[in-house]
């Protein structure tokens, strides 16, 4: 029932919105590009991790299996 009322209320806001005229200097524009790159950059970065991580501790095991033989 909330969510039926919370949708007709986000309805009409979208629907009633009017034109602002707003100037986005370079400064915000530059900055907002340096947020986006960098939230993908360790989000890439959390994702090597964790795949070479574990990668890295079965090659170091697999290694030292070769050598013991």
């Amino acid at each position: 029932m909330k969510v039926k009322y919370l949708l007709i209320i986000f309805v009409i806001l979208i629907l009633t919105t009017k034109k602002v005229f707003a100037y986005v200097g370079p400064g915000l524009g530059l900055g907002a590009i340096a947020l986006t790159l960098a939230i993908f950059i360790v989000l890439l970065i959390c994702l090597i991790a964790i795949i070479y991580y574990p990668l890295k501790k079965l090659l170091l095991k697999a290694k030292s299996k070769k050598d013991l033989d």
